[in-house]
């Protein structure tokens, strides 16, 4: 041995034997699950934390309106929780909540995973909280963020329930968490349900084959959640019921469901293994930009899987069935299907990126990695290969934390923006006479067009299948209303059908100039026409 590269090497080895050294209580365990997501969730979410920036339909729930639409869609308990939290879009009172919720969830999975080394809970902190999904969640929806992963820490909950030996009380109390959960946000569900695949992985190589005693857990969660289901099959209907409304059946309405055809089915699952495979697993969008995000974390995450498996494979060698293997190949390609379950089935079927469980890809492959039931025996890891799958996580989660801040220092500039041309737009209606009082209303046509000097920025995150960027947050006219009232002037917002000739009314916006030319406001009957685009 070269004795000049000895001091090195027991440094590689010591900073391995760190990543691989298991926490010592359960104490322990929460502590650094609670700060390891505290801190990943401050560097790439603070700055919204911190700054009021609301777009698209966050405009409209500034001051909470949409009771009514929520529970059309079966979010019943949405408005209960936002009763309880308070109704004003609050960001850094949902920050220290979404703080709070992101941890307690992952303690919950590393728990009902056995991931007890230190390296496995921070990473899967990090990679909880600094992600694709969350990101487009908080910029589209900044007002309920903390809501949307409280459902996600329930789903969490109800796992580690019954992921041990479950009993009729943790059965039951796991059937009320996963209600809870579809309550408030229904496509979180799909965290649970991929944990119960991994975790059937996991007891299929514990004890090397599918015993009885594997069947009858299986039985156990399924019956957990069939009750769960049952459960909110019926109050969803009450909560409708009791709100007056009927269930929405377009967008990711649940009462959408069981109108599709094979061939709906068929696309969608082509699309499902696109956009997860190719989008979110492999790189953010690597057919459209060839940067760090796009190809650059590509490789990373894809060495990274090369890296757990090869690793778990060659630990494992000679000592699991070759059905088990067979069991592996079946839940890894079933887990893109099951990972986005809700939108593929409810609504249009698109792949929305709010809506899936992207934030345990990278968990499951640590999984693989640092398993604790590893065979007598067994070939030792290299200090190399431990160090290498912690750094390609760091990496993966140092560019999602990267992607975040640029889109919120983007949606900040946007949000300035919106606000002064809105501004524009009142100024000029009041010079033209508009009177809310005397029952004017304003009919919009299109949104803000301005130009921007931040084409090529947008087109990042558009092109990355993130509709909810444009170079405007007045993407439709009951947003524009919503800014105007945040601006302390109220519009009343009407539409061509509501005038005396509607027909009349389309044919001058047609011919009107656009915002911010002469002329762009017109008025006609007590309807002033505003045409932005």
């Amino acid at each position: 041995m070269n004795t000049a590269n000895a001091p090195a090497a027991n440094t590689w080895r010591a900073l391995a034997a760190a990543c691989e050294r298991p926490v010592g209580s359960e104490g322990e365990r929460l502590r650094t699950s609670m700060l390891g997501a505290a801190g990943f969730t401050l560097a790439a979410h603070g700055f919204s934390f911190f700054t009021f920036m609301p777009q698209h339909d966050a405009l409209i729930e500034s001051y909470w309106q949409s009771t009514d639409w929520v529970i059309s869609l079966g979010r019943f308990l949405l408005p209960v929780y936002m009763r309880l939290r308070g109704y004003m879009a609050m960001p850094w009172t949902a920050g220290m909540l979404t703080m709070l919720f992101f941890g307690l969830s992952v303690y919950f999975v590393t728990r009902s995973l056995r991931m007890d080394t230190r390296a496995e809970i921070l990473l899967t902190a990090g990679f909880f909280s600094a992600n694709f999904c969350v990101l487009a969640i908080n910029s589209l929806f900044q007002f309920a963020l903390d809501a949307y992963i409280c459902s996600l820490l329930f789903a969490c909950m109800g796992v580690w329930l019954v992921s041990d030996r479950p009993g009729l009380r943790e059965a039951l109390l796991a059937a009320v968490c996963f209600f809870i959960s579809v309550g408030i946000y229904t496509a979180f569900i799909t965290a649970a349900l991929c944990l119960f695949m991994v975790l059937a992985l996991q007891e299929a190589a514990d004890r090397n084959g599918l015993p009885r005693e594997f069947w009858k857990k299986l039985g156990v969660w399924a019956l957990t959640l069939a009750a769960a289901a049952a459960a909110y099959f019926v109050a969803s209907r009450l909560a409708l019921s009791a709100a007056g409304v009927t269930g929405a059946d377009k967008n990711t309405s649940v009462f959408s469901m069981g109108a599709l055809s094979a061939g709906d089915i068929v696309h969608r699952l082509g699309v499902n293994y696109y956009f997860f495979t190719v989008m979110h697993f492999l790189g953010f969008s690597p057919v459209h930009h060839a940067d760090y995000l796009g190809v650059g974390a590509g490789v990373m995450s894809s060495l990274l899987a090369v890296l757990c498996i090869v690793s778990f494979c060659r630990e494992h060698a000679g000592t699991l069935k070759k059905g088990i293997y067979v069991l592996f190949v079946l839940v890894a390609g079933l887990f893109p299907f099951v990972s986005r379950l809700v939108p593929l089935l409810t609504g249009n079927g698109n792949s929305y990126h709010t809506m899936f469980a992207q934030y345990l890809v990278q968990p499951v492959l640590l999984w693989l990695f640092f398993r604790r039931a590893k065979p007598s025996g067994g070939a030792p890891r290299r200090a190399a290969a431990v160090l290498a799958a912690v750094a390609l996580s760091l990496g993966l989660i140092g560019a999602n934390i990267r992607y975040s801040n640029e889109a919120y220092t983007l949606q900040q500039v946007i949000y300035d923006r919106t606000l002064y041309h809105t501004g524009r737009v009142i100024e000029d209606l009041q010079e033209a006479g508009y009177d809310r009082g005397a029952g004017d209303k304003v009919v919009l046509s299109g949104t803000f067009e301005l130009n921007s000097d931040l084409d090529r920025q947008l087109g990042q995150y558009i092109d990355a299948g993130f509709a909810g960027f444009n170079d405007t947050s007045v993407t439709y006219a009951a947003t524009f209303r919503s800014a105007a009232r945040l601006l302390g002037y109220t519009v009343s917002v009407g539409s061509a059908d509501q005038s005396a000739d509607p027909e009349a009314v389309r044919a001058l916006l047609e011919t009107m100039p656009a915002y911010p030319a002469e002329g762009y406001v017109r008025e006609i009957d007590g309807f002033y026409l505003v045409r932005l685009s």
